[in-house]
C-alpha cells in the first residue's frame, strides 16, 4: 500500500483489565482525542488530563498527575512506546496505517475506531482508497444486527413496538432473552431509539432517507435506509447518563440546536416539551418511551 507508511515495527499493546477512566470519560470522541493526542501529538498525560479531559473542572483543589488519560491509555494498551508513533505523518497515511493494523495487531482494534472516528471528525479528511466506516456506524450495524438476531426475532410487526418500548433495554449490560445471556452494548441502546421512532425525529418529524429506500420496503428492511441521530438529553460530558431514558430521537439540524443551546427540553404535567430560546416557542416532543430531563 504506497499510502501506508511505518515509522518502525509496531509495539505490542498490553491492556489493562482496570477500566474506571475509560467508563468514566464515555464520550468516544474524547477517548479519540485522548489517543489522537499520544500517539500523533505525544503530548504528555498530564497535558492531556489538563486540556483534554478538563481535569481541573472534575479536581479543582487537586494536582494534575496525569492518571485520568494514563488510565484510559493503559485500558487500551498503550504505553510510552506508543507516544508520538505517528508523529510527523500525514492524517492520510495516519488512516491507511491504522487501516493495517487493525487486522494485523492483536487488540488495536478498539484503538483503530477511536483514533478514525476523531480523525474523520475533526479534519473531515478524504477516506482511503480501502472502505473504512466511523466507529458510530460500525456500533450500529452490529446493534441492527443484535436487535434482529435476539431481541426481535421471532415477533411479528404488530409487536415490534412493544419490544423495543421494553424497559429492559434501558441500560447496557447483561441481559437475558429466552433465558440466554447476551451483552446489551451502548450503540444497540441508540439504535433501538432509532427503530423505536422510524428514524424520525421526536421535535420537527423529519425523517433522513438514504439512496435505496422505496416504500415496497418492510418496517425493519426500511431501517437501513433511513439516518438520524441520538442526543443524550443531559450530555455525557456533564455525567449525563448513557441510558434511553436520558436519549431521543432527533435528526442532525435539531441535534445542533441543543448543543448550540437554541433548543431545550423540560417536562411539564408529564409532557415533553422542546423549547426554542430563540424564537420563544414552545412544541411536544414525540414520546413513546419513558424519558428523564435530569438537571445538569
Amino acid at each position: 500500500m504506497k499510502s501506508c507508511h511505518f515509522p518502525e515495527p509496531f509495539p505490542e499493546l498490553n491492556p489493562v483489565s482496570r477500566n474506571r477512566e475509560y467508563k468514566k470519560f464515555s464520550n468516544d470522541l474524547l477517548r479519540g482525542e485522548v489517543v489522537y493526542k499520544w500517539m500523533v501529538e505525544g503530548w504528555s498525560t498530564r497535558a492531556i488530563d489538563l486540556e483534554v479531559l478538563n481535569f481541573n473542572d472534575y479536581y479543582p483543589n487537586s494536582e494534575v498527575n496525569g492518571y485520568q488519560s494514563m488510565g484510559i491509555l493503559h485500558f487500551l494498551g498503550l504505553r510510552r512506546e506508543h507516544q508520538g508513533y505517528f508523529s510527523n505523518m500525514s492524517i492520510a497515511d495516519i488512516v491507511a496505517t491504522i487501516y493495517v493494523l487493525k487486522d494485523t495487531i492483536s487488540g488495536f482494534f478498539r484503538v483503530y475506531g477511536l483514533l478514525l472516528s476523531y480523525i474523520q471528525h475533526t479534519f473531515y479528511t478524504e477516506r482511503c482508497k480501502h472502505p473504512v466506516r466511523t466507529v458510530e456506524e460500525q456500533s450500529e450495524t452490529e446493534g441492527q444486527d443484535w436487535l434482529r438476531q435476539y431481541w426481535l426475532a421471532g415477533y411479528d410487526e404488530s409487536e415490534i413496538d412493544m419490544r423495543l418500548e421494553d424497559g429492559k433495554l434501558e441500560s447496557a449490560g447483561d441481559i437475558y432473552i429466552r433465558r440466554t445471556l447476551r451483552y446489551l452494548s451502548n450503540g444497540t441502546l441508540k439504535v433501538s431509539i432509532k427503530d423505536l421512532y422510524d428514524y424520525r425525529c421526536q421535535v420537527c418529524g423529519l425523517v433522513i432517507y438514504k439512496k435505496g429506500w422505496h416504500q415496497g420496503m418492510s418496517r425493519m428492511e426500511q431501517w437501513a435506509y433511513l439516518d438520524a441521530d441520538v442526543h443524550h438529553i443531559l450530555p455525557l460530558s456533564k455525567n449525563g447518563p448513557d441510558v434511553r431514558s436520558n436519549m431521543i430521537c432527533v435528526c442532525p439540524t435539531c441535534h445542533r440546536k441543543f448543543h448550540s443551546g437554541e433548543y431545550e427540553l423540560a417536562q411539564k404535567h408529564g409532557e415533553l416539551i422542546c423549547y426554542d430560546t430563540i424564537l420563544d416557542q414552545k412544541k411536544a416532543v414525540n414520546q413513546l418511551h419513558k424519558i428523564v430531563v435530569q438537571e445538569g
